[in-house]
């Protein structure tokens, strides 16, 4: 299961950046620090590989990060980002794309209501019907 997850429609730009650490494609160790501006590709639930919208933001040291956009995270699933280039070995590594928020929650709550509601009905009735069949019984066994 991936170790990163991103929350599905998540409005904040901060909270969609998807860090990516490049090394270089000589020694598969050093870490490559000239990728800035460079063009990640990401697949969303097993789909081809396409450009994310944003490119590459460096950090240092061989890590950057990637700001993915709110459309790129608006699949319930698995994401996959990609980055190849002639300087790096190439970097693939999967996330989550969970649903959250508190509309969420409220959603599941409500479901979780009314299926309560149901439940409590069917047992009513059930009982109900054991009564009227008792009762039924009842009234045989006297006539």
């Amino acid at each position: 299961m991936p170790s990163i997850s991103f929350t599905i429609g998540e409005t904040l730009a901060a909270k969609r950046r998807f860090p990516l650490f490049l090394v270089d494609d000589t020694d598969g160790s050093t870490p490559e620090d000239g990728e800035d501006a460079g063009q990640p590709q990401i697949s969303i639930n097993g789909g081809a590989f396409n450009s994310t919208f944003n490119l590459l933001v460096f950090i240092s040291d061989g890590a950057y990060y990637v700001e993915l956009t709110v459309l790129e995270l608006n699949t319930l699933g698995i994401i996959r980002i990609r980055y190849k280039s002639a300087n790096t070995r190439e970097f693939q590594m999967p996330a989550d794309v969970l649903p959250g928020g508190d509309s969420s929650i409220d959603e599941l709550k409500s479901l979780m209501l009314r299926n309560l509601r149901k439940t409590n009905r069917i047992e009513q009735l059930l009982k109900e019907r054991d009564e009227a069949i008792l009762t039924d019984i009842d009234h045989e066994e006297f006539l």
